[in-house]
């Protein structure tokens, strides 16, 4: 057909060439396919018409069947466009671009969705106004402010247009003396100068508003004023101006011009002269420096506040505004000089001391020649005596002289010192009014009673309770002062906390004070000023009395006690308190007994020591600390001269005059005292201390000295006994 001339062999006996298949039908070969590897890959031959196809997803392309992609994309087998910001791809044989999140197609490329130059899918072109720039979100035009700007009607204006204020675009309303303006999307006013704004309106200045709403503060002394926005305040004359406030130039707390307060003295009083502060110093005292000085004052001396010179082993003085000098203590004005005082260059006259009297050493004291008694021995009339006896109580001690008067020392709030003072005394200093033929005064906390040569008695200190006898009750006496009401002659006085008690020579015993715990034993609870009879005790030999109770010795040996009972002061197996006097508990053969504020102690015959009552320092010596309220025997004792009580110890003296001594926390046993084994002929104790009347005379103190009451001359304690002072 193609007008070739072929080999006309028949195909049925030998193969087509490539190109050909074979018609069964006349053994000719002619052009087309007879197997699918006769055809372009991928592809197949269609048997019906001999022709090669390509396979599904493919397309001939150059004679050849290839898989359709963006190199070659349909019938045109063209390479699909590429795009910086998409993905080229290839559908049904067209080319395509898919854009990336963020862009979107216009005319063929993919450009940003909030480009300007095409918005949207329709790719239009945004345009902006005056003060504005285009903006392209979701696909829709828009623009924005500048900054400064605001929208309002679709356009720009400034954000402080009174014409377009905030979001609501308000027209600001207009104000007299002032323009409207626009701050902070809201509408204000900005007044003219000389005008302040107050409640919307521009107002002139006036010290009703001042610069705005303000009023000026007004002030009684002074005229308020306004003046460029500020208020401010003249003061009238004789006043100045002080935080605000207008005062006078007079005022102390702001003198003159100044704002702060004038200088104090609490030896002056301030003053302030209208300029100038000032201090008037009290009478006595100069201005010095600034401060008030005595006139006295060897730093600041007379009207040019000068400074004395010192001279040596001397203080400087200021007499009548003329510097001078004293010696100091131990020195006297001696050839020109400050010398130490000596027995052989005594005071101004340079002189040598004569010789002491008998039991005392020479001593220069202030310029002048005196004595000191020997240890141990004290001051009477003109020379030194020995002490015949000895007592103690809470706050002070007393002994009797050679020469029969008494002298005391300690407390002397109440005058129970009896030297006429209330000075507290730290060395032994003589009764007044008690010159000769007493016996031992009984010293009980804040007074004292002693028995006078003729039977009388005679008490000073505290009266608060009627406890020295003198018919009334209150006051103090520094004194000694008659009791009275005592019918028979007394033998013994004994003074307690607050009530005394005195035995009579036909064996009598008188109480009177405070009986609020039945210690005046007349069966009543009522306290006396005077004496009065204690029943059921005739024939009583001794008497002893502590704080709150009394027990007297009876003719056969007995003991009787009344008053307070709270701990088994009294002995009889009982804590109940008696109005009136009842026996002891199996106790005879008693000699002398001793009585503290919660104890009590008898001396037998014999020479052993009893004691019953509270026992909480060891004070009943029975090696316990268990109360008693019948007797117990202090242990270890047997021949006993003397028993003496205070609240928390008991000492003991023994024949051969030493002192043995138990309680006060350490000892629950007698114990001897470090330096009295013998030679000691009486004792006393107190609440804290105790006191030893030597063989010589002498007297020696140990324990507690509060208020003086060793009489050494300090208030220093001392463990050891130390002799008084004899000065």
């Amino acid at each position: 057909s193609s007008g070739a001339c072929v080999t006309t062999t028949d195909c049925r006996q030998t193969p087509c060439p490539t190109g050909y298949y074979c018609d069964l039908l006349n053994g000719a070969c002619r052009e087309g396919c007879a197997a699918d590897s006769q055809c372009p890959q991928p592809g197949r031959c269609d048997i019906a018409t001999h022709r090669c196809e390509c396979s599904s997803g493919a397309h001939p392309c150059g004679g050849r069947c290839v898989v359709e992609s963006t190199a070659s994309c349909g019938a045109a087998c063209a390479v699909c466009p590429s795009d910086a910001n998409g993905t080229a791809t290839c559908t049904s044989g067209q080319c395509g671009i898919v854009c990336l999140a963020g862009f979107h197609l216009c005319n063929g490329r993919c450009v940003p969705d909030s480009s300007t130059d095409s918005c949207g899918a329709s790719c239009t072109p945004c345009g902006a106004g005056a003060n504005s720039f285009a903006t392209c979100t979701s696909g829709q035009c828009g623009i924005t402010c500048l900054t400064g700007f605001h929208l309002c009607n679709g356009q720009c204006v400034p954000e402080t247009s009174a014409s377009a204020c905030g979001a609501s675009c308000r027209v600001c309303p207009t104000v007299a003396n002032g323009a409207a303006s626009c701050e902070n999307g809201a509408c204000a006013t900005q007044c003219n100068p000389g005008f302040y704004k107050c409640n919307g309106a521009c107002l002139s200045d006036s010290i009703l508003a001042c610069g705005g709403c303000t009023p000026c503060p007004t002030d009684p002394n002074g005229q308020a004023s306004c003046s460029n926005g500020s208020c401010g305040l003249s003061c009238n004359p004789g006043f100045h101006k002080c935080n605000g406030s207008c005062v006078s130039n007079f005022n102390l707390s702001s003198c003159g011009s100044r704002c702060s307060a004038c200088p104090t003295d609490w030896l002056g009083t301030s003053t302030c002269d209208g300029t100038t502060c000032g201090i008037r110093c009290q009478s006595g005292f100069r201005l010095c420096n600034g401060a008030c000085r005595s006139e006295t004052d060897s730093r600041s001396c007379g009207p040019s506040c000068a400074v004395c010179p010192a001279v040596t082993n001397a203080r400087a003085t200021c007499t009548n505004d003329q510097c001078g000098f004293t010696c100091n203590a131990g020195f006297s004005w001696c050839g020109g000089q400050c010398v130490i005082d000596s027995i052989t260059s005594c005071g101004p006259s340079c002189a040598a001391c004569p010789g002491a009297p008998a039991d005392a050493t020479p001593l220069c004291r202030s310029g002048q020649c005196t004595s000191k008694c020997d240890d141990g021995f004290v001051k009477c009339g003109g020379g030194c005596c020995r002490a015949t006896a000895v007592s103690a109580g809470e706050s002070g001690t007393c002994i009797l002289i050679g020469d029969g008067g008494a002298k005391c020392w300690g407390r002397n709030y109440y005058g129970q010192v009896g030297d006429g003072t209330y000075m507290d005394r730290n060395i032994p200093v003589d009764v007044q009014g008690l010159d000769g033929g007493v016996l031992v005064p009984s010293v009980a906390g804040d007074h004292k009673c002693a028995v006078t040569s003729g039977g009388g008695v005679k008490c000073w200190g505290s009266n608060g309770d009627g406890q020295l006898g003198i018919g009334t009750s209150g006051g103090r006496y520094p004194l000694p002062i008659d009791v009275v009401g005592l019918t028979e002659p007394v033998v013994q006085v004994s003074a307690g906390s607050v009530s005394t008690c005195a035995l009579t020579t036909d064996g009598g015993v008188k109480c009177w004070g405070y009986g609020g715990t039945g210690q005046l034993g007349d069966g009543t609870w009522m306290s006396r000023s005077r004496p009065t009879d204690v029943v059921d005790v005739a024939g009583a030999k001794s008497i002893a009395t502590g704080s709150t109770h009394v027990c007297s010795v009876m003719q056969g040996g007995g003991v009787k006690c009344w008053g307070t009972n709270n701990v088994g002061q009294l002995g009889d197996g009982t804590s109940t308190i008696r109005l009136t006097p009842v026996d002891v508990v199996g106790l005879s053969g008693v000699s002398t007994l001793a009585a503290s504020s919660t104890h009590t102690c008898a001396r037998m015959v014999d020479g052993r020591v009893k004691c019953w009552g509270k026992n909480d320092y060891g004070q009943l010596g029975d090696g316990t600390t268990t109360n008693r309220l019948a007797p117990v025997d202090v242990l270890g004792l047997t021949d006993v001269t003397q028993v003496s009580a205070a609240p928390y110890q008991t000492c003991a003296l023994t024949s051969d005059g030493g002192v043995l001594c138990w309680g006060g926390y350490s000892f629950s046993t007698p114990t001897s005292v470090s330096g009295l084994s013998s030679g000691v002929t009486a004792i006393a104790t107190g609440h804290w201390h105790t006191c030893a009347l030597t063989v010589e005379g002498a007297v020696k103190c140990w324990g507690d000295n509060y208020y003086g009451v060793l009489g050494t001359g300090d208030n220093i304690s001392r463990s050891t006994p130390t002799f008084i002072s004899g000065e």
